[in-house]
């Protein structure tokens, strides 16, 4: 008898989801924003994002054009659940990519808006085309309107008529040397309460809120590998 294998589908990719975050929704409140979550990721279908199909569904990080990637599901859930997007915000996301993640928190912030910034221009491009080209096949496109993508670096370049962020969601490393600057960006960028994730080039990630005029700076238990930030 021959076997074939089975191809993961949007509902495994689902299953995988759910069980790799397991131990982060143990209280009701990590429950209805996982729900939310779960929700934006089924119908922001990542097979729009990606130019091979037959991998899309699976929970690893893929590569995509000038040595970036797109990042596993579970991470983004990760994320996404340590500092929750509410409807109405205003979110930067560092690092458009495939954008894939600048779609999630567009859905999730409807009607808010979405800053997505990104160092490479055919990236910038290929993201915006990603996007419109889900919206053609989504009865949700409404929840994708709402996204600005900007070529640009935001950390080094005049960007002074930015509004200040409720939340700012960092697509790749930063090295453990470079604290500081991403301290002082987020002091200048976030709204109070305001609150910035950003992982560390190999390692854990940091979470840094603003209250108070003063920053409360943590980092995860959790290990992780990103691409490395340009700063």
């Amino acid at each position: 008898m021959v076997l074939f294998n089975q191809s993961p589908t949007l509902d495994t990719l689902m299953d995988t989801i759910k069980r790799n975050s397991v131990y982060l929704i143990r209280d009701k409140e990590h429950q209805k924003y996982f729900h939310r979550i779960i929700e934006a990721i089924r119908e922001t279908d990542r097979r729009f994002f990606l130019d091979k199909p037959g991998f899309e569904y699976l929970d690893t990080a893929l590569p995509i054009e000038h040595g970036q990637t797109i990042s596993q599901p579970s991470t983004v859930v990760y994320m996404l659940l340590k500092h929750p997007i509410e409807s109405g915000m205003t979110v930067l996301e560092i690092g458009s990519g495939s954008g894939w993640n600048a779609a999630l928190l567009s859905y999730l912030v409807d009607p808010g808006q979405v800053y997505s910034f990104e160092v490479i221009p055919d990236l910038t491009h290929k993201a915006k085309n990603n996007v419109e080209n889900l919206m053609k096949h989504s009865q949700q496109r409404h929840r994708y309107e709402n996204i600005e993508f900007i070529t640009g670096n935001i950390f080094s370049e005049d960007f002074d008529d930015m509004p200040f962020f409720d939340r700012i969601i960092i697509t790749a490393g930063i090295e453990e040397d470079k604290l500081e600057i991403l301290k002082e960006f987020a002091f200048n960028r976030l709204t109070e309460n305001g609150k910035l994730i950003c992982p560390q080039r190999e390692g854990p990630m940091y979470f840094i809120k603003k209250k108070d005029n003063e920053l409360i700076i943590t980092k995860s238990k959790d290990l992780f590998r990103f691409v490395p930030l340009i700063l």
